[in-house]
């Protein structure tokens, strides 16, 4: 049995692309895995790359039909047999030591269910991308409640047997931003950490910021934050889920006493189901809450804000404090 599974889908990724990103895996100075790619029914010559990768680790698979990414990833997570579970996208590079690396982070923390890396942006631009998590796993969760920080889906590796354990797959709801739905998950179960080292380079391309794409991706990223609402027992009407969305956009556009009835609908709502540890989510709803009130208030001009300005920035003040305590 391989201690790693990697797991890699493909649909018309430009042959020296796909090529590269997988060589960077079949050199890794961490041997031991099985690498799963699947061929999404691509209509470019994928058959050239495979005739110029021989390697026994490597398994192909060729969808019958096109799945698209999530249940690609879905079909490949129930073939892996490895301890962990890899992640890898087809025009991305990972760093020879990337396994090295994680694998032995994951062997020293065995509640970690998922760990990332930084990454070092190329192609359109260039430069290191770096960013921290909360060391709070009951901080996460909340942080993924406003939007998607976490690790770079690609640069992840993920304890396999939580993912037996709880159940955890891609919701094949989401065909776009699966890895903010699988964070979600992960951040129920275990911690999700960060190697402070750049071990993946990840590739901007123009057809990554296609306006087609970024509607695609926001739309998904928004049903995400969606049901995490519904999860804490509510059903938005129209204007609260539109006042919920420029929310966390850190802006709104709705009246001050309408936002503040949908701040306290959040509070109440999670102080009856706690599904958010209390502390935490009260204090990040309102210190976003006091953000916008400040910037309507202070840069527009409106002064209905000024009261919900004042007091949230006391009350998530005291909060922090106690949470530091």
């Amino acid at each position: 049995m391989p201690k790693i599974s990697v797991i890699m889908s493909t649909y018309n990724t430009p042959n020296d692309w796909l090529y590269d990103s997988i060589m960077s895996i079949l050199n890794q100075t961490y041997g031991d895995f099985e690498f799963l790619i699947a061929d999404d029914c691509s209509t470019t010559n994928v058959e050239e790359v495979k005739t110029n990768i021989q390697d026994k680790r490597v398994i192909w698979i060729k969808n019958e039909e096109n799945l698209g990414l999530t249940k690609t990833l879905n079909k490949l997570l129930r073939m892996c047999n490895g301890e962990y579970i890899a992640r890898m996208d087809s025009d991305d590079i990972s760093l020879p030591n990337r396994f090295e690396e994680q694998i032995k982070y994951m062997e020293k923390n065995p509640k970690t269910i998922a760990c990332g890396c930084y990454r070092r942006a190329f192609g359109l631009v260039e430069q290191d991308e770096k960013w921290n998590l909360s060391s709070s796993r009951a901080q996460q969760q909340v942080d993924l409640f406003f939007t998607n920080r976490a690790p770079t889906h690609p640069s992840a590796i993920f304890r396999k047997s939580m993912f037996d354990k709880y159940g955890i797959t891609y919701n094949e709801n989401y065909t776009k931003a699966q890895d903010y739905g699988i964070w979600v998950q992960c951040s129920r179960y275990g911690f999700i950490k960060m190697i402070p080292q750049v071990l993946l380079k990840y590739r901007k391309s123009k057809e990554q910021i296609s306006i087609k794409g970024k509607v695609n991706q926001g739309d998904n990223a928004r049903k995400v934050r969606h049901d995490q609402v519904k999860s804490l027992g509510i059903e938005p009407t129209e204007l609260e889920w539109a006042i919920h969305d420029d929310y966390c956009k850190q802006q709104v556009q709705c009246s001050a006493q309408e936002f503040e009835t949908w701040i306290e609908k959040l509070l109440k709502a999670n102080q009856e189901r706690k599904y958010f540890a209390v502390k935490h989510f009260k204090r990040s709803v309102l210190y976003r809450a006091y953000r916008i009130a400040y910037k309507k208030y202070r840069e527009e001009k409106d002064y209905s804000f000024h009261c919900i300005y004042k007091k949230y920035f006391s009350i998530s003040r005291e909060l922090k404090r106690r949470l530091r305590g």
